[in-house]
């Protein structure tokens, strides 16, 4: 394979990520690459991943996240060093930037020449869904690798969550139902991860219904104030996702994990990391009928989602909700689900790198 030495890693997002941790196997694929992440603004994150790419020296340059620093330092690696580009994307680049609104018709047509120029520049493509891989071919014309999302099986398992509970005020027969990741505003639809938690928890019938939204990001306040305008703040709880180990308490403290997205090419495109580790953690699931879930969950677990925008979710979510058994039967239930992780353990996806990516083959 290539000279791990001579391997750099750019990452679109912090150590600490979802997608830090990827890259961090990512790296063991590569012999022991290095690893550079974005833990600042776009500008930052550019000089940072130039002034690395000036220290290693590249010959392969490995971009995790299709975005304006990762492309533009893959650019300038390539022309400058000659370096090969590998592009892991998990995005539908300019389907995701229509749907945001960000920039309007401007910044819909800048994402359309980021995400063809990140395809452009790179030897191989590496996606996360095959909806993903599908997308990749009808924009570029070219196959892509397809390496799914994966957990860390160092970390991951069922485990009971008591200690988060019993912060939470959930009690012995209380079911929990909530989400851990990133709440990103769409400013557009008015949506980001975890208001299915707060809706779920207003459209409810149930007494015994705690919501816990673990989640950073710049759409905490709008969920929190939603929380209020819906009176249910007193049965939401809003919490920080924990380190990489602590997160798993957290996942154990849900009984019933949500997973939703939007039935178009960004949902489509995604396999979400987050179905992945709530697979690992043996959680019941709730997720719309879109990509890599519906082919996953079994019928009961599945939740009907039309189109970009489905207003009338939220109330059949809640309304299956309503039907779900107690608390230890729906564990139970989300126990049966672990085997279908197995496969997206990284351990496996390290060979499945090592075996598909060119790049990291034998010379």
């Amino acid at each position: 394979m290539a000279d791990p030495r001579r391997t750099l890693i750019l990452v679109n997002g912090p150590s600490a990520g979802a997608i830090g941790e990827r890259a961090r196997w990512i790296a063991v694929a590569a012999g022991g690459a290095s690893v550079a992440y974005r833990e600042g603004s776009r500008t930052a994150a550019l000089c940072h991943f130039l002034a690395r790419i000036r220290q290693v020296r590249p010959d392969v340059l490995y971009l995790v996240d299709c975005a304006v620093a990762t492309v533009a330092a893959g650019v300038l690696a390539r022309r400058i060093l000659g370096a090969r580009v590998v592009l892991d994307t998990g995005d539908a680049v300019a389907a995701l930037t229509c749907s945001s609104g960000r920039g309007g018709r401007l910044g819909a047509a800048a994402g359309l020449i980021l995400e063809r120029l990140g395809y452009r520049i790179s030897s191989t493509i590496v996606v996360r869904s095959d909806g993903l891989a599908k997308h990749v071919k009808a924009l570029s014309g070219r196959a892509a690798v397809l390496i799914p999302d994966g957990f860390d099986p160092t970390l991951a398992g069922p485990r009971a969550g008591g200690k988060y509970r019993a912060s939470w005020k959930a009690g012995e027969h209380d079911l929990v139902v909530g989400v851990v990741g990133s709440a990103r505003w769409n400013a557009r639809l008015g949506w980001c991860y975890g208001r299915d938690v707060v809706e779920a928890v207003a459209h409810s019938a149930r007494r015994d219904l705690v919501g816990a939204v673990v989640v950073r990001g710049d759409g905490v306040p709008r969920l929190r104030a939603l929380a209020d305008r819906l009176e249910v703040s007193d049965r939401v709880v809003f919490e920080e996702p924990a380190d990489a180990n602590g997160v798993w308490d957290q996942l154990g403290a849900l009984d019933v994990a949500l997973s939703t997205q939007t039935n178009d090419a960004v949902g489509n495109a995604r396999t979400t990391g987050k179905l992945v580790q709530y697979l690992a953690a043996g959680k019941f699931i709730l997720a719309s009928r879109v990509g890599t879930a519906a082919t996953l969950l079994p019928e009961d677990m599945l939740v009907d989602y039309h189109g970009a925008w489905d207003s009338g979710y939220f109330e059949r979510l809640a309304r299956r909700v309503d039907a779900l058994p107690r608390r230890d039967e729906v564990r139970r239930r989300g126990m049966q689900l672990i085997h279908l992780a197995r496969s997206f353990s990284y351990e496996r996806l390290v060979s499945a790198l090592q075996r598909e990516v060119p790049e990291f083959h034998p010379e």
